[in-house]
């Protein structure tokens, strides 16, 4: 496993509020998606430190 680091500068609580939002849409919207997979990627991809 590796390890995840959020970028600095980010509004505080904005990687949860992005799950919480993430996760709403997948299940309610798309519920073509099965696992949580894309949500994940899609919540890393948007706050890593790349």
């Amino acid at each position: 496993m590796r390890n995840v680091v959020i970028r600095s500068g980010l509004p505080d609580r904005w990687a949860c509020s992005l799950l919480i939002h993430l996760t709403s849409v997948a299940s309610h919207e798309m519920v073509e998606l099965t696992g949580v997979g894309v949500v994940v990627q899609s919540l890393i991809a948007g706050l890593g430190s790349a």
